[in-house]
């Protein structure tokens, strides 16, 4: 099965509003903007990007670029705010707990928690 296959199946069987079309080959976000017919500013894309705690999604428009000196504080500041609250580890409710220990390293656990 082809992954967009899975994609939309997905999408399908969760009720997630979604739409799907067809295009010429597009490898850069700003080619698949002009594929659809559509503003660059209105078209999204993903940065994975890795720093000192960790790996992490930026979602900007298509004609931005992303400047990681500013989202690492932003992040930092996100993720303190988040071990600040009470309930922060519902906000990560796929992830093991009881797996996770204290670590400056991070691996799979969110913030700066790794694996046994």
């Amino acid at each position: 099965m082809r992954v967009i296959d899975r994609w939309l199946q997905y999408f399908e069987s969760a009720h997630i509003p979604h739409s799907h079309s067809v295009h010429q080959r597009a490898e850069t976000a700003l080619q698949t903007a002009v594929a659809e017919k559509m503003p660059a500013h209105e078209f999204a894309r993903a940065i994975v990007y890795f720093g000192d705690t960790g790996f992490g999604i930026a979602v900007v428009p298509a004609d931005q670029f992303v400047d990681l000196a500013k989202v690492a504080p932003a992040r930092a500041e996100l993720l303190s705010g988040l071990q600040a609250s009470p309930n922060w580890q519902s906000y990560f409710p796929t992830v093991n707990w009881a797996l996770c220990r204290r670590s400056v390293t991070p691996a799979k656990c969110p913030s700066s928690w790794t694996l046994e």
